[in-house]
């Protein structure tokens, strides 16, 4: 088992659009921390903060990556 994920910086959907992968930065009051997302632009980048920012919620640890 490998403590690491990695993650495509770039993906085609099943419509045939490219995704690209942003990192966002966040502080609380354990540190500061990375997050990523995939967007198709920018602004789709943005908008998917948002949403994140607002709906959220928490799945589960991970705990091993099966391929």
């Amino acid at each position: 088992m490998t403590n690491n994920i990695e993650l495509p910086m770039i993906t085609t959907g099943q419509d045939g659009q490219t995704w690209h992968l942003y990192s966002f930065h966040y502080t609380s009051q354990d540190g500061e921390f990375v997050g990523y997302l995939h967007a198709l632009d920018d602004g789709h980048a943005e908008q998917r903060l948002q949403e994140l920012r607002h709906g959220a919620v928490l799945a589960g640890r991970m705990v091993e990556v099966v391929q």
